[in-house]
């Protein structure tokens, strides 16, 4: 009943150009699709979820996915983590003690659409618990949908947005909308 009076409510200011479809679990895509009732009906369900459960609709929680884990435990790191954003790369980059042996590694981001974080002190036990030295993707994320819901016209579909999560000691947590996300080599500090 309140799906319906939603549906009523949401389906005349929805454009009909547009529809965000579930390509799989936690991962949608923004498609063109014809003014058709079924088009109507798919988009205002899309947003009435992406709303948080509003309008007596429930939406599944975010879900953390573990994808690999850091080359060394964070506590071992003995520089900043250094982050820097540049021609579409997000990496973070820290410099650790093995065995008396100073090395650098890190994380790479590729195809980034947008990135933040948290000070340690500032996280939450959902930002730790499971991310901790640990990258983990976040299926379901109301973030991507929110990125997804506001990518430019001309650029629909061409984007796969992906959250990807990682909690380091002493540095935070950082959170990063990318397509890609890989591990840096270990290379030896001079």
């Amino acid at each position: 009943m309140w799906l319906m009076l939603a549906l009523v409510i949401v389906l005349p200011v929805i454009d009909s150009r547009v529809a965000l479809v579930r390509s799989s679990p936690g991962r949608f895509a923004r498609t063109t699709a014809p003014s058709t009732v079924a088009h109507h009906v798919a988009a205002a369900a899309v947003a009435l979820l992406s709303l948080g459960g509003q309008g007596g609709v429930t939406t599944r929680p975010p879900v953390k996915v573990p994808l690999g884990q850091i080359s060394t435990p964070s506590t071992a790191i003995t520089s900043d983590v250094v982050a820097v954003l540049e021609g579409g790369a997000f990496t973070l980059r820290f410099q650790f003690d093995r065995d008396g042996v100073l090395l650098s590694s890190g994380l790479v981001f590729g195809k980034v659409r947008a990135h933040q974080w948290r000070a340690e002190s500032h996280c939450t036990a959902w930002h730790i618990e499971g991310a901790y030295d640990t990258i983990v993707e976040v299926e379901d994320s109301p973030w991507v949908t929110e990125l997804l819901m506001a990518e430019p016209a001309e650029t629909w579909g061409r984007w796969v947005i992906r959250h990807f999560m990682v909690f380091l000691d002493s540095a935070g947590c950082f959170e990063v909308a990318a397509e890609s996300w890989g591990l840096l080599p270990e290379e030896l500090v001079a």
